[in-house]
């Protein structure tokens, strides 16, 4: 949607129209902010571990069972959205109504 800025009569900088210089600088901005992001990321996501966090566990029996049980409903509701809607549905009526306001 940026590149239809460029486009746009406008004030003439000798042969580029102001909007144009605009467009290309908003682009610059995009790939800065890029490349920033994929750094930050990389740094720490991806460097190395400090010698404090060698002693570091996994989580516990109690917890996997706990995180499974959450990751599994999350994956069921969201491949079959409709078995939650049926739980929800008595409990807001008019909000899955057909009856609109006009």
């Amino acid at each position: 949607m940026i590149f239809f800025g460029a486009f746009q009569n406008g004030w003439e900088i000798e042969r580029f129209h102001i909007f144009q210089i605009a467009t290309v600088l908003g682009l610059w901005g995009v790939v800065i902010s890029a490349v920033y992001m994929l750094r930050a990321y990389r740094k720490v996501f991806m460097g190395t571990l400090g010698e404090r966090c060698n002693n570091l566990v996994d989580l516990h029996r109690s917890l996997r069972v706990a995180v499974t049980l959450l990751v599994a409903a999350l994956l069921w509701f969201g491949f079959f959205p409709q078995s939650f809607v049926r739980i929800i549905a008595p409990a807001f009526p008019s909000y899955f109504s057909d009856n609109r306001p006009p």
